[in-house]
């Protein structure tokens, strides 16, 4: 398993990145918002992504001069995410037939 995607709120994020594709862009709030966690929680889980390559976080200033972060999902975080759940697919479903066990326990 990723141990840098198996944390509950970074595997949220990467899942609600997942959802958005690769390259587009949310603000730092929204995903505060959308995962009910901290900011100082998440800012420490970004970080860890973004260290890894799984995603890029943005900072820039609105026209007014308020400052913005924003985040996007990498090629990279995206086939990350992908091979994680492909394992966990693997981990969830048996390898091998269990029918007879079934139907001898009926």
């Amino acid at each position: 398993m990723n141990e840098i995607i198996h944390s509950p709120t970074r595997l949220r994020v990467m899942a609600t990145m997942a959802e958005l594709g690769v390259g587009r862009r949310i603000s730092f709030k929204r995903l505060v918002k959308l995962l009910g966690v901290t900011k100082g929680n998440l800012s420490v889980q970004l970080k860890k992504l973004d260290e890894a390559g799984y995603i890029t976080i943005i900072k820039s200033f609105s026209a007014t001069g308020i400052p913005a972060t924003h985040v996007k999902l990498t090629r990279e975080g995206k086939a990350a995410f992908d091979r994680y759940l492909a394992d966990l697919q693997r981990i969830l479903k048996p390898d091998f037939d269990l029918s007879e066990e079934r139907s001898a326990d009926d």
